[in-house]
């Protein structure tokens, strides 16, 4: 599961805007601060004396350098309780002593990313307290002009883009600003306005899917929680950011949403081979060997020929224009 997780991850044509753009650097890296953060988060919890110390302290520096590569960076903390959520690191005779104790364990680390927080909030105050040119535009992004629940149906719709994009990324664009996401109508029908219906009902699918990961798979309840998690800076939900929709923003949620459908689909593998006789159970593998290799095949020459587009101005605005006019 972490190998095909990987290489989905590496051959999916979303990551090419972030990795070919070098705009998309930022994003690189604050997805390495976050996942970083969070791998010197897990050997914190099971060190002690001076190792402990001293990932505490390297926790600390690592999120104040993701913080200033790129704020969407300000996950870590999410990511972190997710982790605490579904792996809890201590164990009580009763919920509320192990709440206690985990509490009692994992605070410092907390407390560690607390600075990292402060001197950022306290650098874009110094920045923009008497800046003229700060703000957001409509053309950039409509939700700045856009009355609450309107711009929230927009940001759904939205969302609702980037699961359809993970799935099946066939039409790429640089650029989705002006007039390519229309605001929410309140219809039915009309205009884009059935996608953000459609994408509503994808979204409270997935979390009702959440629901029952955490019943049945903690794995994949954290890693759909942290796909999640990672893109709600940069969503528009919470609030507008300086663009609608870009590609490069899904960077470290696909890694999450990789992980948690390949852990759910193995899962279903599993149960399937377990379900059927003896000789279509190997059968059942290989079939299932074939279609990842194949998905894995495809991912990989769609990036392919994505990475060209990126290789002239001419071709990357010719190939935006056809997929988002």
């Amino acid at each position: 599961a972490a190998l095909v997780t990987a290489a989905v991850f590496a051959s999916h044509p979303l990551t090419v805007e972030a990795v070919t753009n070098v705009v998309g650097r930022a994003d690189l890296l604050a997805a390495m601060s976050v996942v970083g953060g969070l791998l010197i988060y897990r050997r914190f919890l099971v060190s002690a004396g001076w190792r402990r110390t001293a990932w505490i302290a390297s926790l600390g520096l690592v999120y104040l350098a993701g913080l200033f590569c790129k704020e969407s960076a300000v996950v870590l903390p999410g990511a972190m309780l997710l982790h605490d959520l579904a792996c809890p690191s201590v164990a009580g005779p009763s919920r509320a002593a192990t709440v206690r104790r985990s509490l009692a364990r994992v605070w410092p680390a907390y407390a560690a990313v607390l600075p990292g927080l402060a001197v950022l909030l306290w650098a874009r105050w110094i920045l923009f307290r008497d800046s003229p040119l700060f703000g957001q535009f409509g053309s950039d992004n409509p939700i700045v002009i856009a009355p609450l629940w309107t711009g929230v149906m927009t940001a759904v719709k939205v969302a609702g883009y980037y699961l359809a994009l993970l799935v099946w990324p066939a039409r790429l664009s640089c650029d989705y600003s002006y007039n390519a996401v229309t605001l929410f109508g309140w219809t039915l029908t009309e205009g884009q306005d059935p996608h953000a219906w459609a994408a509503l009902a994808a979204l409270l699918g997935l979390l009702a899917a959440s629901v029952l990961a955490w019943r049945r798979d903690r794995a994949v309840w954290f890693f759909l929680g942290f796909a999640a998690v990672a893109l709600l800076p940069t969503s528009n939900l919470l609030f507008p950011i300086g663009t609608i929709m870009a590609e490069r923003l899904t960077y470290l949620p696909l890694a999450g949403a990789a992980a948690a459908a390949v852990l759910a689909l193995a899962a279903l593998e599993q149960r399937m081979r377990a379900a059927s006789p003896v000789r279509a159970r190997r059968a059942i593998g290989l079939a299932w060997k074939t279609a990842t290799v194949l998905v894995i095949a495809a991912l990989t020459a769609r990036t392919v020929l994505r990475n060209e587009d990126w290789t002239g101005n001419l071709r990357l605005w010719s190939t935006s224009a056809q997929a988002a006019p």
